[in-house]
């Protein structure tokens, strides 16, 4: 085929010049050529170097959507809540006290805690610990915006935000019970509205035994800080739990923060958990042991610095998922964009701030809802319209 280019002006580039018309040649063939053993161990090579490169890099960017999901968005606090219309009614104009996204909740950046670590229930198989927090971003990391004209069910805006911190997440970096960081997590601070003197907040501590403490509002920290309210002189943590022979662990107990307006006969009660996980890399399902007895050079090699000694000499560990690898099966894995030497992780936060149906009057209040009658549907089809079908309207 022929590509026909028109040029405006010749080669003198003046208006005395004259157009010339360019004529370049295409051929299309199907000619296929033999891929020599060069060729192919080169492209081999640049493939398995970029995999190489990605998967030993351990920097983080973290970017993503924040959407604030509650009926607290919007309406009125400084009332006592004695009809449910108060709660689902939400004010056309500003109102002064209100919950908003931007208004009343701190962003943090946090990563479990690698220097403390609490035994609270030691176990024969399973150990039960409190799991600190340390901070990696502090709220003025954060950029934050309205994410374009998104909006979600309550009809209110989502929000953009990308942290100005890169994650070094070294393979060497580890928790307090020894395991590696696989996931960094959201941590949301509730700040309240200064002009609201019926507003408690709450939190929950298990050292030693299981408590609901007052939250201090106004606690703030910096980078390489541990969440701790100094008011109650108590960490701000979550109850996890760790199998020493499956090489495990889970979160037995998260944390909840309460939030508790209005007055004795109007109190209501919110609640929401305030860490997020963003999940950074997966371990493997099986379940590798070797002991250290073994004879064999390449075995003892291949015991990570992670694993777990136990009293028989074994040592016991999981391998982690290589990025760009997912499990067929449990769909577990992560594929992360990598560029310019970083990793960039997308997230969408949902905030959901729920009615405390435990507690008694925010029970009663919710109770109160009234559904109307459900609407009769018919089944029976109708003869006419099916003739009618694909006729014009």
């Amino acid at each position: 085929m022929d590509y026909n280019e028109k040029i405006q002006l010749g080669e003198k580039k003046n208006i005395d010049s004259v157009n010339v018309d360019n004529y370049l040649k295409f051929e299309f063939n199907r000619n296929t050529n033999i891929m020599t053993e060069y060729d192919l161990t080169r492209f081999i090579d640049e493939t398995r170097l970029y995999e190489k490169e990605r998967n030993e890099n351990n920097k983080y960017c973290f970017y993503g959507t924040i959407e604030f999901l509650s009926l607290l968005d919007g309406i009125d606090l400084d009332v006592e809540h004695l009809s449910i219309s108060d709660i689902f009614i939400k004010k056309e104009m500003e109102i002064e006290n209100s919950l908003n996204l931007l208004d009343v909740f701190d962003f943090y950046l946090v990563t479990p805690n690698d220097e403390y670590f609490t035994l609270v229930q030691p176990g024969t198989d399973t150990d039960e610990y409190l799991q600190r927090y340390k901070v990696i971003a502090t709220p003025d990391m954060f950029n934050i915006m309205n994410a374009g004209y998104s909006t979600n069910i309550f009809n209110d805006k989502k929000y953009y935000f990308d942290v100005n911190v890169v994650f070094d997440n070294d393979q060497n970096f580890v928790d307090g019970a020894g395991f590696p960081i696989t996931e960094v997590y959201l941590f949301i601070m509730y700040r309240g509205i200064n002009e609201l003197s019926n507003e408690l907040v709450t939190f929950y501590h298990w050292d030693p035994d299981e408590s609901e403490q007052e939250l201090n509002i106004e606690e703030v920290w910096d980078v390489g800080e541990v969440l701790f309210d100094s008011s109650a002189e108590k960490d701000i943590g979550t109850l996890i739990r760790h199998n020493n022979l499956e090489y495990n662990w889970w979160t037995h107990k998260k944390q909840m923060f309460k939030i508790k307006h209005g007055t004795e006969e109007g109190n209501i009660e919110w609640k929401y958990k305030p860490f997020i996980p963003i999940k950074l890399k997966y371990y493997s399902d099986n379940l590798i042991s070797v002991n250290e007895d073994t004879t064999s050079y390449d075995k003892k090699e291949s015991i990570p610095d992670y694993a777990h000694k136990l009293d028989n000499g074994n040592y016991i560990w999981r391998e982690i998922i290589p990025d760009g690898e997912i499990d067929p099966v449990t769909g577990t894995g992560v594929d992360f964009p990598f560029v310019n030497n970083k990793k960039y992780v997308f997230t969408n936060f949902v905030i959901p701030i729920q009615p405390n149906l435990d507690h008694q009057i925010t029970q009663e209040l919710f109770s109160n809802i009234k559904f109307g009658e459900s609407e009769i549907i018919t089944k029976r089809p109708n003869n006419e319209e099916i003739n009618n079908i694909g006729k014009p309207c």
